[in-house]
């Protein structure tokens, strides 16, 4: 009897002995369980953290582009003005012998024409030719005239202050008195030619036509001047 009871005591010492281990297992995953949540709560909170970084990042680099943007768009706002500046200026010397070419091809009865204008080296040299205004006053010109000595001119003149314009008409109307004086001398059937000639000023320009189409030639430079 005392062996039994002795082997039931064991017995009862393991089954307790067995409970408690198991009950310190199970306390001790709750307590896992526990920190793997605090290390879970741990990372949304990185994670939100991070989100509020990105956010802010991102309305940085909003920002920034905005700005960029704004800049770009005051760089073509003032491209544009630019442009819409240059874009008036559309009767500058280098015009000139482009009204040339383009006064010649409106009179086809005009015979073979030499040409000069304000873009060659000695301009004002060649401009006393036509004028005997100081050169200083003018902005640019062309004169077109007859490759073979006849009366035939064309002579475009734009002033740099049209308050000039009315000297460089009456200059003009001397050249064309010195041409009626030459050709009476030597070629008179030129003389009437140049008497119907077209001299006129509009507003800093000042024309001379000596041709026998001088209507057509007059219609392209008016063109030209009013654009």
């Amino acid at each position: 009897m005392r062996i039994i009871k002795t082997i039931i005591v064991i017995l009862v010492v393991c089954v307790a002995a067995g409970a408690l281990t198991s009950c310190g297992k199970k306390n001790s995953g709750e307590v896992v369980a526990e920190e793997d949540n605090t290390v879970t709560n741990s990372g949304t909170d990185e994670t939100y953290s991070g989100k509020d970084i990105d956010e802010n990042s991102e309305d940085r680099d909003g920002g920034s582009d905005k700005n960029s943007d704004d800049k770009e768009g005051d760089s073509n706002s003032a491209d544009s003005n630019n442009d819409n500046g240059d874009a008036g200026v559309n009767k500058d010397k280098a015009d000139m012998k482009a009204l040339a070419e383009e006064c010649i091809a409106a009179d086809s009865s005009l015979p073979a024409m030499l040409t000069i204008d304000s873009d060659v080296a000695d301009a004002s040299r060649q401009f006393a030719y036509i004028s005997n205004v100081d050169y200083d006053l003018v902005d640019s010109f062309f004169l077109a005239y007859s490759e073979a000595g006849l009366a035939d001119e064309i002579a475009v003149i734009k002033m740099k202050d049209s308050a000039d314009a009315e000297t460089m008409k009456k200059s003009l109307e001397e050249h064309i008195d010195d041409r009626i004086k030459l050709f009476t001398s030597y070629q008179a059937d030129q003389v009437e030619r140049v008497e119907k000639n077209s001299c006129y000023k509009n507003g800093e320009y000042v024309v001379l036509i000596i041709c026998d189409g001088k209507n057509k030639v007059r219609k392209v430079i008016d063109n030209y001047i009013n654009q």
